[in-house]
């Protein structure tokens, strides 16, 4: 049986950015001295993540 196809849908920057600090607020953030992301898109959340 295959699986069902997933819903793609465009995100705008501000709705990305603002996911990802919801997301990143549980986590303590004080300590971290550099932010990677993995290669491709994984660079564009590191980005982001870095100011916090």
């Amino acid at each position: 049986m295959s699986e069902p196809r997933k819903t793609v849908r465009i995100v705008s920057e501000q709705e990305f950015a603002s996911r990802l600090r919801i997301v990143l607020q549980d986590y303590r953030l004080d300590d971290v001295g550099a932010v990677t992301g993995p290669g491709r898109s994984g660079a564009i959340a590191a980005v982001y993540t870095s100011p916090l």
